[in-house]
């Protein structure tokens, strides 16, 4: 009757579920994967451009290796993000509740 129907129900989320999970992590992975080919694509260029030791300059503290990376992206920035997190941008989901972790924009 209906608890046969409820079980039924309750499997079948399941299945939804561990389907949307399997998605959302071959979604994180490619876009991981693309970001990371884009810069690895962009430091190629750049080392053509001005040689290998400017590549250094992308792990400095005072982010000048992200500023000098945009000339070779045809890019014009409208500003730069600071931001607690080295290797992650965007913004965390929960902004509103860890303070510390909001990016600003200069």
């Amino acid at each position: 009757g209906d608890t046969r129907a409820l079980g039924e129900e309750v499997n079948k989320l399941r299945r939804e579920l561990e389907e949307m999970r399997l998605k959302r992590e071959a979604d994180r992975s490619g876009r991981i994967r693309a970001e990371r080919a884009l810069r690895e694509q962009t430091l190629g260029n750049k080392n053509a451009s001005s040689g290998a030791a400017a590549a250094d300059s992308d792990n400095s503290p005072d982010g000048q290796g992200d500023q000098e990376s945009v000339k070779y992206c045809n890019v014009k920035p409208i500003g730069w993000l600071r931001s607690c997190y080295r290797r992650r941008f965007g913004t965390p989901r929960q902004g509103t509740v860890v303070h510390g972790g909001r990016a600003s924009l200069k």
